[in-house]
């Protein structure tokens, strides 16, 4: 068998495969033992007993070092033992997710007959690490004021901001909210979240799909930057969640949480047009929704096979119902039912076989249905019948599976294999297929020959919706297999590969059921001219869809080394990871296109990485560390399905030659641009049709690169007490390049020319002088992070502790990221509308727009604290104190946003400020029996910060203006026809606000 190690090991290497879905599960311990003198000690036996009774046993080797490759999270005792020497002891020694702490013991002489005990404490500093990872367990996340959902720990830790409205949203809305989880200043669709080893990001937006209840999670991680090169997939953060596993004694929970919104803050205000005078802006604030949140939950866990097998399960269906009262815009007034039932589980299996083979298998479900629409609150769009809204219901599946097995071969050799699948489907019923009439710009209540009884508010919709999904199926298999080899040369490696393969599925049938008439009052429409336009206005006539049924197989490979060296005190970290990517091809096969749109090779994908972290004083509590790395996003299918012929919209401009909407009536409309749909009752055809939706993969950049940032950190870590540690950490994120579609001036044949929407790099290649070289060249894509992280941890001791953070950052550029804050949080990766023209990057001065970004918090402080009473009770406080973001005016030019007089001209939000409380007691009786009441208060004060404003100045266009002229500079209010008529009334007001109070009650039987 040595004679193959080698030869086996260069040939995984040759082999190996991996992707962005490869997620640590467990953790390890290292360290070397020696005597009073200094002198290693070989032949100690090392064993390593958690929490839950899993013993794991090593022994030193002749250079005294020992080594735990793959240990589950949790709190262990660590115990050294030879013959003739004290007994060597760690106590309470916190070992969290992908931690490899250096333990090392010093064992004396007896000094008397009997034997003794050294006890050391567990540092809280791991000086081998060059990353940057935080990691929350549930002993501590447990006594904080948190929401349900995992996603509310993870926005506890420094780098990690939810830039969404909060409330229930995460819950309710599969996790994914209006912009998500903001990493070290990358967008919310450009994070990675793993549960339980299995990738479950939304593959269309790179959101959180999945949710999963605090009460079943064991540990929270963020890996925000400097991660080896075995992790990939993501410019953002990669964020894992591990959940709950049994324990050798039975032990469970029974209890309930309960919510009602009258126990919460007050409504806030909504934003509109007043109704007296369309000049002039109002607040109205609507009736409060009648809510009430039940969430029942069970839990069990123990032991299979006492010391080897153990299993746990947990089981909360929650469920909100909810009444809404709308008073109509026509007086009517009437009440709306609804519920949302997510059914959630988790359970697992797990155990090991000696000391050598460590595994789990794992399930969890967050599937949910959701019965019966709600009209919009406002009351000024939609039907004010109840019966409209009844049996439109929404079901979700969506559940994952995961199991690995990791295998101590021999102290050299460490070998690991890990699968799963992970599945998540919507479907609809009960949708209307009645045709939709959408006044998408302006009002027929302009015109003096509208019937009274026809007479409709700007935005109005005849029904709510008539699309429906009859299935959006996403199915994602992984495979993965790694293999860790320590050989010793001039110190320490740990050199690791491995094999990870990622099959996609994605089956989507998500369409119009009837036709829609969108309604351009008193103008010619996005795709009309002056010349076609009825004398009411221009409207376009269509149906939309989404359809394919696609595959996609994503490969690559990594190997790198953890080198430790110079008297154990320098660990060198460096790696280099590339990938294969292929992004699938949405069209009709009949059409004869190749299944794959784009092929990202290995060569296109080649991330290196380096890190070093160094034992300042040799002791193993404290340490400088930095890094440096490549890291390429994981396309996201958002821009396929509507690129590459997945998306189905043929546009076909009808002039509107009678305001009475009621009248108009069509038929065969369909998404064949050959096939002109008739209309009567005012509709007449303006005789020009639009393909918005047509797949060619001409449009495809030929040398397009995938996303890519760059980042480097530095910091310091140190201990200033055994319970007691500080961290400051540099960071430095570069975006090079992104994927966009940008729109391009085409010049045909005939010598005619139109813009059309290529996928491209922004600034390179033919999206760089987009519309000829007489003009200036699209700029590129530019994000740049820049932030100072100051943490202090006092581990909890004494019945207190703590953990605060202050981040000091810069976060500005052209370009948001994948989830744009431009449009307020659109998740619509690669097709967003940062690059549409040319112009949308420039300002009225003709220079390119950069400048702090619409999420840039310049100061953000956040504490945790919690503290435990002698007689049972204990309180979490969460405090959160952040800068407001910056506020920018909008003005359209050819129909696309630009910013005319740069970027946070309006200044900032208001400092962002909320205080959350936790209060648990506990009654213990009969030794293991207990009882537990809990009353968790999020927003306290109730504050209702405005956290953005209206920057859009009019809803018109600069006119006037040629392309040569733009570039010059003007003056737009002076370039837009009439201002003081069109100026929009909402422009620099307050529109949205903190989330109101938020009360829950608990109560729970422990056993």
């Amino acid at each position: 068998m040595r004679i193959f190690k080698l030869p086996i090991f260069i040939l995984l290497m040759c082999f190996v495969v991996t992707g962005a879905w490869a997620q640590e599960q467990t953790a390890a311990i290292m360290g070397v033992i020696t005597d009073s003198s200094g002198a290693v000690l070989p032949g100690v036996s090392v064993e390593a007993v958690n929490a839950k009774g899993q013993r794991f046993a090593t022994t030193t080797d002749s250079s005294g070092a020992y080594r735990f490759p793959s240990l589950p999270p949790g709190l262990y005792t660590l115990t050294a033992t030879l013959q003739g020497m004290e007994t060597a002891t760690v106590k309470d020694l916190e070992l969290r997710l992908g931690q490899s702490p250096k333990i090392n013991l010093t064992m004396r002489l007896p000094r008397v007959a009997e034997t003794l005990t050294v006890t050391a404490e567990a540092p809280l500093v791991d000086v081998t690490s060059s990353a940057t990872a935080t990691s929350i367990r549930s002993e501590t996340f447990e006594k904080l004021p948190k929401g349900r959902d995992f996603s509310s720990v993870v926005t506890l830790l420094p780098s990690a901001n939810f830039e969404s409205k909060q409330g229930n949203s995460a819950i309710e809305g599969g996790g994914q909210g209006v912009g998500g989880i903001q990493v070290d200043g990358a967008s919310g669709s450009e994070n990675r979240f793993i549960i339980d080893g299995v990738d479950t990001t939304h593959p269309r937006t790179g959101g959180q799909t999945k949710v999963v209840f605090t009460d079943f999670v064991d540990e929270v991680q963020v890996k925000s930057a400097g991660y080896e090169a075995e992790f990939g997939g993501a410019v953002g953060g990669t964020i894992n969640v591990i959940t709950k596993s049994g324990t050798n004694d039975f032990r469970g929970t029974a209890g309930i949480e309960f919510e009602d919104s009258s126990w919460g803050g007050d409504p806030r205000p909504t934003l509109q047009v007043s109704a007296a005078d369309a000049t002039k802006p109002e607040y109205k604030t609507y009736r409060k929704d009648d809510d009430s949140i039940t969430t029942p939950q069970v839990s069990l866990g123990g032991p299979i096979l006492r010391d080897r097998l153990w299993f746990f399960g947990a089981y909360a269906p929650y469920t909100r119902d909810t009444d809404r009262t709308v008073t109509f815009t026509n007086g009517v007034t009437n009440t709306f039912p609804q519920k949302f039932e997510r059914d959630t589980w988790a359970g697992s299996i797990s155990g090991n076989f000696g000391s050598r083979m460590l595994f789990k298998v794992s399930g969890n479900n967050s599937g949910y249905t959701q019965s019966n629409a709600l009209p919009d609150i406002t009351g000024r769009a939609g039907s004010s019948d109840p019966a409209v809204y009844r049996g439109q219901n929404t079901e979700r599946e969506n559940w994952s599976y995961s199991g690995y097995a990791d295998f101590v071969a021999n102290p050299q050799w460490y070998l690991s294999a890990r699968g799963g699948r992970y599945y998540d489907n919507v479907s609809q019923k009960g949708i209307p297929t009645d045709p939709m009439i959408w006044f998408a710009s302006g009002s027929n209540s302009q015109f003096p020959d509208t019937p009274a009884a026809a007479v409709r508010p700007a935005g109005f919709r005849s029904v709510a919706t008539n699309r429906a999904v009859q299935k959006d199926a996403y199915t994602r298999d992984n495979f993965a297999f790694d293999a860790s080899w320590y050989p010793t040369l001039i110190g320490s490696h740990r050199i690791k590969g491995g094999v990870q393969i990622a099959n996609l599925k994605n089956e989507v049938l998500d369409a119009t059921q009837n036709y829609i008439v969108r309604t351009y009052w008193n103008s010619a429409g996005p795709f009309g001219t002056a010349a076609n336009r009825g004398k009411y206005g221009m409207a376009g006539v269509y149906v939309f869809g989404t359809i394919g049924n696609v595959d996609s197989k994503n490969t690559g490979f990594f190997l790198q080394d953890s080198w430790t060296t110079f008297k154990d005190r320098l660990t060198l970290n460096f790696g280099v990871r590339t990938e294969q990517e292929k992004v699938p091809n949405y069209a009709d096969p009949s059409l004869g296109l190749p299944k794959y749109a784009i092929n990202f090779d290995y060569g296109d994908k080649v991330a290196p990485r380096l890190g070093f972290s160094y034992d300042v004083f040799g002791n193993g509590r404290s340490k400088v560390y930095g890094s440096w790395g490549k890291y390429y996003d994981i396309t996201k299918l958002e821009m396929p399905r509507g690129s590459f012929g997945g998306d189905k919209w043929i546009w076909f401009n009808f002039a509107v030659e009678d305001p009475d909407w009621t009248k108009w009536q069509c038929s065969n409309v369909t998404s064949n641009q050959s096939v002109i749909p008739t209309c009567t009752g005012g509709l007449r055809y303006a005789g020009t049709s639009v393909d918005l939706r047509h797949p060619s993969l001409e449009l495809i950049e030929p040398d397009l690169k995938p996303m890519e940032s760059n980042e480097f950190t530095l910091g310091v870590q140190h201990e200033l007490a055994n319970n007691i540690a500080l961290g400051v950490r540099y960071v430095n994120k570069h975006l090079v390049r992104t994927i966009e579609d940008v729109g391009v001036l085409v010049i045909n044949p005939d010598g005619s020319s139109a813009e059309e929407y290529f996928i491209a790099n922004p600034g390179f290649g033919v999206a760089k002088y987009t519309l000829g070289r007489d003009l200036p060249a699209q700029p590129k894509a530019k994000r740049d992070y820049q932030a100072i992280e100051i943490e202090g941890t006092k581990r909890f001791s004494n019945r207190w502790g703590v953990h605060a953070s202050y981040v000091y950052s810069r976060l500005e550029g052209n370009y948001s990221g994948l989830t744009s804050s431009d449009e307020n949080g659109r998740m619509s990766p690669n097709v967003n509308r940062y690059f549409d023209n040319l112009f949308s990057s420039f300002d009225a001065k003709g220079k390119p727009v950069y400048g702090r970004l619409a999420t840039d918090r310049p100061h953000v402080f956040k504490a945790q604290l919690t503290y435990a009473f002698p007689w049972g009770t204990g309180v979490g406080l969460n405090q959160y104190i952040g800068s407001g973001t910056p506020i920018t005016t909008e003005v359209l030019y050819e129909g696309v946003p630009f910013y005319p007089y740069g970027r946070g001209d309006l200044g900032r939000t208001p400092t962002l400020k909320q205080t959350d409380l936790q209060f648990l007691h506990d009654f213990r009786f009969g030794g293991r029996y207990g009882v537990q009441l809990g009353l968790t208060v999020l927003n306290v004060f109730d504050e209702d910060t405005a956290i953005n404003r209206v920057g859009s100045l009019s809803s018109t266009n600069v006119t006037g203006v040629s392309h040569q002229q733009f570039f010059q500079g003007f003056d737009p209010i002076a370039k837009i026809p009439n201002f003081a008529a069109v100026k929009n009334p909402l422009y620099n007001q307050d529109s949205e606000f903190q989330a109101p109070r938020q009360v829950r009650v608990m109560a729970k039987f422990t056993f």
